[in-house]
Parts: C-alpha cells; structure tokens; sequence
C-alpha cells in the first residue's frame, strides 16, 4: 500500500467518515493513484451533476413564488429552462 498522508489517515480513522468514503480510499489505494484519481474525478463529475438536477427539480416544484435560483445558473429558474431538451420533460 502506498504511504498515506495526514489527511487521508485522518480520514480513515475518523469515526464520522461514513464507511462508504473509507472503504473507497482503502480501495483507491491499493490501485495505482493515477487511475484511482482520474476514476474519483470521473464519480464527483456524476454526482455533482445529479445533485444539481435533483436541485433544479426541487426548485422547480416549488410555487412560483418562491423558487430558488438555479444553483449551477445562478438565474432564476423559467419554464423554459424547464423544457430545456438537455435537462428532463417539461414539469407542470
């Protein structure tokens, strides 16, 4: 196994750290760490993403009156953002 660094030992010694973040640094360490990089690049980029979708959706099912900015716009959320053919069906 590779050396570890502070942070990453601190990490899995934590009792806070959920299991499923410290069984996926002791498995990206047994890997080589560019590949366990790029693969942990690759996982933040999905998730990232279905979080702000999942946002979006929040905020669009919202009354009109108070829904929230797009997180990743940062502008008000519009029926035609909505409807937007790269996002989901439109939302009534």
């Amino acid at each position: 196994m590779e050396p570890l660094t502070d942070e990453i030992a601190r990490v899995l010694a934590e009792p806070k750290s959920s299991d499923w973040l410290r069984a996926a640094l002791r498995a990206a360490l047994a890997r080589d760490p560019v590949d366990a990089a790029n693969d942990a690049e690759q996982l933040a980029r999905l998730l990232t993403g279905r979080v702000e979708v999942m946002r979006f959706l929040d905020a669009w099912s919202q009354p009109k009156a108070v829904r929230s900015l797009s997180p990743t716009l940062q502008t008000p959320v519009t029926r035609q953002a909505a409807t937007s053919p790269r996002l989901l069906p439109d939302v009534d």
